[in-house]
């Protein structure tokens, strides 16, 4: 059979059930024969007055794929009304801890990053207040506070105007996730619920039910917090020691390994501020050389965009249920890091030098 006698045919076909498929929808609906196809309306707004309700309708259903009638408007609100229940997004809930404070869950838009079981997260301050206390707390916790405190973005947020840095580390993705939003005025995102009792923490849920961890232990109120840079002071005077110190040099400095020319000694002796026994260079000598301004009138840039040993606050002193203080061994430990890299930095521009 012809090819093209198919098409015509086909073509054909489809248009008789489209006519006939208006007129019986226009009779069933409103009464009004079919629209006459070899007649134009005048205007849009005739040919739109002349369509049937039902077609109107058809219409917006399926561009906004509607919900059936039945399952919104006033029958709906009355039905849910008449039952005593609400939605999820008006359920009040009552905080455990206090019971004069309700809650309702809302809904937040948070980094993508952001993960609704990841433990909660603390500010610099807010954990040294914990670490400030005389308390029975778990190891595991105590340990967490101290490594969070570490790494709480001290040093980003006090230099990153300085030097010019910035730190995009999710991006612009973002998500949406569930919080509650209470009466105290603030928002929950770590919370645990049992039955309408909001528990702001897994940790106040463990308290609450008895669930102790077994590795508890009293914590020594810890003092004197200090940052990378709050530091190099120090670092910077236990620097003039040692390179002052001829004979401890030529036996652990200057060794076959670290072969540092006449020429790279005397670039060491030139940073030797013997007035006041330290190093020179600025702030944040040894690892940046250079002066900073404090009001961060001018951009700097260190060697690395990571040139800090830490980000946060590490405690330098505890005082212990004797009631003397004494230095941690946290610290003296974080402490010889930083002298040991920076004499590897002082070493290394030593021995460029020929």
């Amino acid at each position: 059979m012809d090819i093209r006698r198919i098409i015509r045919l086909s073509c054909l076909s489809v248009m008789g059930f489209f006519w006939a498929s208006c007129g019986s929808d226009s009779d069933s609906s409103t009464g009004v024969t079919g629209v006459n196809p070899g007649i134009e309306p005048e205007s849009s707004s005739d040919a739109l007055g002349t369509v049937s309700s039902d077609s109107q309708q058809f219409s917006s259903s399926s561009s906004e794929e509607q919900v059936p009638e039945s399952s919104s408007g006033p029958d709906l609100a009355q039905s849910s009304s008449s039952d005593g229940e609400s939605s999820s997004s008006t359920e009040e809930f009552i905080m455990a801890k206090d019971s004069s404070v309700t809650c309702t869950r809302d809904s937040a838009l948070v980094s993508a990053c952001y993960s609704p079981d990841a433990a909660p997260s603390y500010s610099c301050m807010d954990l040294q207040e914990f670490l400030k206390k005389d308390t029975l707390v778990s190891k595991k916790i105590l340990n967490s506070w101290e490594e969070k405190l570490m790494s709480c973005g001290a040093i980003k947020e006090s230099y990153a105007t300085l030097y010019g840095i910035f730190y995009d580390v999710c991006g612009v993705e973002s998500k949406v996730i569930s919080e509650m939003k209470c009466s105290d005025g603030r928002s929950y995102r770590n919370f645990k619920l049992d039955s309408n009792l909001v528990y702001t923490s897994t940790e106040e849920y463990d308290t609450a039910h008895g669930i102790v961890p077994e590795d508890l232990m009293q914590n020594c109120p810890q003092s004197d917090f200090e940052t990378f840079v709050d530091m190099l002071p120090e670092v910077r005077k236990k620097l003039y020691d040692i390179f002052t110190d001829e004979s401890y040099c030529a036996k652990y400095i200057y060794t076959e390994k670290n072969a540092v020319s006449d020429a790279g000694k005397e670039y060491i002796e030139s940073l030797l501020d013997h007035e006041n026994k330290t190093i020179k260079g600025g702030r944040l000598s040894p690892f940046y050389i250079g002066d900073v301004p404090e009001d961060g009138s001018k951009d700097y840039y260190a060697e690395s965009s990571s040139w800090w040993i830490f980000d946060g606050y590490v405690a330098k002193t505890e005082t212990c249920s004797d009631g003397a203080s004494q230095t941690r061994e946290i610290y003296e430990s974080v402490f010889m890091s930083v002298l040991s890299t920076a004499i590897d930095i002082l070493l290394e521009k030593a021995k460029r030098i020929q």
